[in-house]
């Protein structure tokens, strides 16, 4: 049997992570169909299987053609599917197969065009709050869930926040998870299940890690006060000046008067 020219794909699920994608080809003709722009690739349809017909040209249409209709693709994943280039440069579903071949989009596994499928969220958003100060600022942070780190139950979420030093450890049997309206979460509760309720999909419907202690901040360091020499006697200044008082010669000078047998009268005192 004579083939067509080929396309290669690659599937990349973002629930894999950095996983290497898996790579397919794709026969762009056969003596019962053409495959002309990107949509064809998704949504070919090839006929049922005959039972009465065993030809092996007919039948090995069917394996590597229709990514939702074969299954490789779960049908419910069609609105977050998208094509892009191994640049990360996207690529819109009408684009014509041969014109990306000619540019060196699919023409070999190495530049195989990747098909996209946000098959599971990669981020949850979550806050800090202090039982203690409940006036306290709110920290809002984003943990990425395909990081290779597992977060399958809330308790992952939980270990991953004292694992990186963001709360001290002996905080940890005194922290409990809320969602954005106050009912308490279970630490077994799935991620999945969470985000799929809407909860921690953004930073406005943020999950709350709340922590049953005071807040933990560093302490700068405490600069003392050095008074001037013109104000009240301590032990361990040096002797104030006289109070201060008008000048008999310069009634607005904001100076000291001190008595002194030379013939300077005057002195200002040193601020």
């Amino acid at each position: 049997m004579t083939h067509g020219p080929e396309f290669w794909l690659a599937y990349q699920f973002l629930s894999r992570g950095n996983i290497a994608p898996t790579t397919q080809l794709i026969e762009l003709e056969s003596p019962s169909y053409k495959l002309v722009d990107l949509e064809d690739v998704l949504e070919y349809a090839a006929p049922p299987y005959d039972d009465d017909v065993y030809d092996d040209a007919v039948n090995s249409l069917r394996t590597d053609i229709q990514v939702f209709r074969q299954g490789f693709v779960e049908p419910h994943f069609r609105p977050v599917t998208t094509w892009v280039r191994k640049d990360g440069a996207p690529v819109h579903p009408s684009d014509v197969v041969e014109e990306l071949i000619k540019q060196n989009v699919g023409k070999c596994p190495e530049s195989a065009i990747k098909l996209v499928v946000e098959d599971a969220p990669t981020t949850l958003w979550f806050t800090y709050h202090y039982v203690h100060n409940p006036t306290a600022k709110v920290s809002i942070q984003r943990v990425r869930l395909n990081q290779g780190y597992r977060f399958e139950h809330l308790a992952h979420l939980t270990n991953y926040v004292f694992a990186q030093g963001y709360l001290p450890g002996h905080y940890r049997p005194l922290v409990h998870w809320e969602t954005p309206c106050g009912k308490k979460l279970g630490e077994d509760m799935h991620v999945a299940d969470l985000l799929g309720d809407g909860f921690g999909v953004a930073d406005h419907k943020a999950i709350k890690l709340v922590i049953d202690a005071q807040p933990f901040h560093h302490h700068p360091h405490h600069h003392h006060h050095i008074p001037s020499p013109c104000e009240p006697h301590h032990p361990h200044h040096l002797p104030p000046c006289s109070p201060r008082m008008p000048s008999p010669t310069v009634p607005s000078s904001p100076t000291c008067h001190i008595p002194s047998p030379i013939h300077n009268h005057h002195h200002n005192c040193p601020f």
